[in-house]
């Protein structure tokens, strides 16, 4: 098996009221499913290394605003009824950062070792992908994806391409290109529309988004990956590809309706195993189908 696990205890404690989608239970339930695999627990992040970095992406008030915003021995809501902090919360969106941080570093060094490990998966909570540079939203806190992206690239990836699959658009993503137009990286994001965050219509510069109808399923999917995505990323040629990984299209996820299911997981791990990848989990919110989904993507990426 050549995909790691990524994780630390902190991503376990970060709260959310009960029967809020995106709870503690998402992560335990993955670990036990990925038993079988190497999983790393991370080190815990260091404060002068992963600030800086995130402040590379967010704005200065937003961070403050985070910090701010926490009140001791509650959860508070701090974006639309949909996004919380409790006391561990910030503790832990900064862990999710070192944790792709240290995946992608894990990468770096094995590439060097004939690339004897070619994918990671980071199993953090809170998501990252739709937090823009000055906005949190949609259960995100720092946009993670972005945060490694730059990362990559400080230690010597020169072309990362990033990838979102989660049933909603990236639009946090998007919009970190907007502001910063990294050179040397693209941002492909294929998501249900119309859905939330109601973004992802149009592409342009160095966004690519695909968006795909409500109740169509996995054989569109992997037509539009075969016959365009797969081949634009040959064509881009990157050195990683970073991997925004939700798994709430599956059909029995109430937030969506792509009616994907756990083969169709299997099959785009599989079709992105040629690259080298580092994965962080996004959505997916019915836990069974989570399980069985998550298992079968890195299966996927195994058979490589």
């Amino acid at each position: 098996m050549n995909t790691n696990i990524y994780t630390h205890p902190s991503f376990i404690k970060h709260e959310t009221p009960q029967n809020h989608p995106e709870r503690p239970e998402r992560l335990k339930i993955l670990l036990e499913a990925l038993s079988a695999h190497t999983i790393i627990e991370t080190n815990d992040y260091d404060e002068n290394i992963i600030v800086p970095l995130i402040l590379q992406a967010h704005t200065k008030n937003h961070l403050a605003w985070l910090e701010e915003s926490v009140i001791e021995d509650e959860i508070t809501c701090i974006d639309n009824q949909d996004t919380y902090l409790s006391d561990h919360s910030l503790a832990a969106a900064y862990q999710g950062v070192s944790n792709i941080c240290q995946a992608i570093d894990d990468l770096k060094n094995n590439d060097i070792k004939n690339k004897k490990s070619s994918h990671a998966f980071c199993l953090s909570r809170p998501p990252g992908h739709h937090a823009e540079p000055a906005k949190a939203m949609g259960f995100c806190l720092f946009n993670n994806i972005y945060c490694g992206a730059l990362y990559a690239q400080s230690i010597g990836f020169e072309k990362i391409a990033i990838v979102d699959f989660d049933v909603h658009h990236g639009n946090g993503t998007q919009a970190m290109f907007e502001k910063h137009k990294p050179e040397d990286m693209i941002f492909i994001s294929t998501h249900e529309m119309p859905l939330y965050p109601w973004t992802g219509k149009d592409s342009k510069d160095n966004i690519y988004n695909y968006p795909l109808p409500t109740n169509s399923n996995g054989a569109y999917m992997r037509s539009l990956y075969g016959d365009t995505i797969l081949p634009q990323l040959d064509e881009f040629r990157p050195d990683l590809v970073l991997i925004s990984a939700g798994f709430d299209a599956h059909k029995d996820d109430i937030q969506a309706n792509l009616n994907w299911d756990e083969s169709d997981y299997e099959w785009l791990g599989n079709a992105l195993s040629k690259y080298q990848t580092a994965s962080i989990l996004e959505g997916g919110y019915n836990l069974d189908a989570l399980k069985h989904s998550v298992l079968a993507y890195v299966n996927g990426l195994d058979a490589s």
